[in-house]
């Protein structure tokens, strides 16, 4: 089945998810274990949890971006894949000893609300127009109300994300002196490759 899998991935396209996914890693690894602070113990969860998540988000990105049928696809199943990792270790993990930023009196802040709902919002939207534009691609007329209902969920799915990102962790992404080797949080940086990707799709919708 593994495979298979590869051989449907072109070279460029494999070549690339693994430098997405590497990437990722290494950034983790030297911000929040080599400069930072965070014990290796916390790396098979806790800071895989920001490779998986962050990896999710470039192939959110990739697909939405894509204009490949096959790397459009390829990359909105590893997307969801990633994303669901990202949401079972978040779940697993989610204790004030980890994400104090979400707490507030051993509450969740209203924030940390707003980012959770939103995240789960941005998951529910993209799965099933995921799921539904490979079929609506093949079968279904351009101009009809199911291509439509795919494309304005894609578009919620990424304003979903924007939210989730930023509202309850932007606080710190101004208090450079706390950057371990200035290195900016992985969220701030995932945030701008979004903000990007949606003026580069607004653009291109325009012209």
């Amino acid at each position: 089945m593994t495979q298979k899998f590869l051989t449907f991935l072109s070279m460029k396209l494999q070549t690339k998810i693994l430098f997405v996914f590497l990437s990722c890693l290494v950034y983790a690894c030297f911000r929040y274990h080599y400069f930072g602070t965070i014990p290796l113990n916390d790396f098979p969860m806790f800071v895989m949890n920001k490779v998986w998540a962050s990896s999710a988000l470039v192939l959110f990105c990739f697909s939405i971006l894509s204009t490949i049928k096959k790397t459009k696809r390829i990359t909105g199943y590893l997307c969801f894949l990633c994303s669901l990792i990202h949401i079972i270790l978040s779940l697993c993990l989610l204790d004030p000893l980890y994400y104090k930023k979400l707490f507030v009196n051993g509450q969740f802040s209203f924030f940390a609300q707003i980012c959770l709902s939103f995240g789960l919002y941005c998951f529910i939207c993209f799965t099933p127009s995921l799921l539904l534009k490979n079929e609506v691609n093949q079968t279904i007329e351009p101009q009809s109300s199911l291509r439509k209902v795919c494309k304005v969920a894609i578009s919620l799915s990424t304003f979903f994300l924007l939210v989730h990102t930023s509202i309850a962790f932007y606080p710190g992404w101004f208090k450079f002196q706390d950057w371990p080797a200035y290195l900016p949080p992985i969220s701030l940086i995932c945030f701008c490759v979004l903000v990007i990707v949606s003026i580069k799709k607004l653009l291109h919708k325009n012209c």
